[in-house]
This record gives structure tokens, C-alpha cells and sequence, in this order.
């Protein structure tokens, strides 16, 4: 619970605050999608293992999704290239994959795709 607290204020004061410009913004989100993703695989038994548990897993898989699209869009803005849904699309891929090793409902919706959890 700790860990989620200390990833939302850093998401909040470094990542997503006004003066932080693409670059930095696109800097921070990098390794804190790789710690978020780490710590949600980590701990993934025990956040499956009782519901409050998996709500906070829901709760981590948004954040995951959060920062992604954050990487994504600042990596576009930052190439040049004009930023659309496309990355939105993505992430919410990668976020639904990662929060299907925790939370049943992602599991069952990634069944009605026709895609296997991993």
C-alpha cells in the first residue's frame, strides 16, 4: 500500500506537474512504468489472493496504463509525429495484459477477445 502511495506522489509531482516539459515528463515515465509493472508482477499472487487485494491491483494496472500513454504520447510529441489514439490503443493493451495476471474480470474479457492470458 506504501509502495502505491509513494508511486502516486512521484507520478504526481515529477511526471504530471505544469512545469514538467515532454522530454522530462517522457524521462520519469520510462522507469516508473518498468517499477510499477515489476512491482504488479512481483506481487501478483498476493494481490489475486483476497478482493480488496485485486481492487488495489486494478487500482496499480491504471496507473500502469497512465504512465504508458504518458511515454507513449511524449515519445511521439517528441519525434515529431502527431499523437493519436493509436497510443492510447496500445497502452490500454499492454495495461489490460499486465492486469489480467491479477484481476479476473481483465482475465475473462481478454478470453472474449480471443486472446490467452500470459
Amino acid at each position: 500500500m506504501l509502495i502505491v502511495l509513494c508511486i502516486f506522489i512521484f507520478v504526481w509531482l515529477f511526471v504530471y506537474s505544469p512545469m514538467a516539459g515532454s522530454g522530462s515528463s517522457m524521462v520519469y515515465s520510462l522507469p516508473l512504468f518498468t517499477i510499477v509493472l515489476s512491482l504488479l508482477e512481483m506481487y501478483r499472487t498476493k494481490l489475486a489472493s483476497s478482493e480488496l487485494f485485486t481492487i488495489l491491483g486494478g487500482f496499480t494496472s491504471s496507473i500502469l496504463f497512465l504512465v504508458l500513454v504518458t511515454f507513449i504520447g511524449n515519445f511521439q510529441e517528441s519525434c515529431g509525429m502527431r499523437t493519436g489514439w493509436g497510443a492510447v490503443i496500445l497502452a490500454e493493451a499492454v495495461a489490460l495484459i499486465a492486469a489480467s495476471t491479477v484481476h479476473s474480470v481483465y482475465h475473462h474479457i481478454l478470453l472474449v477477445l480471443g486472446w490467452s492470458a500470459l
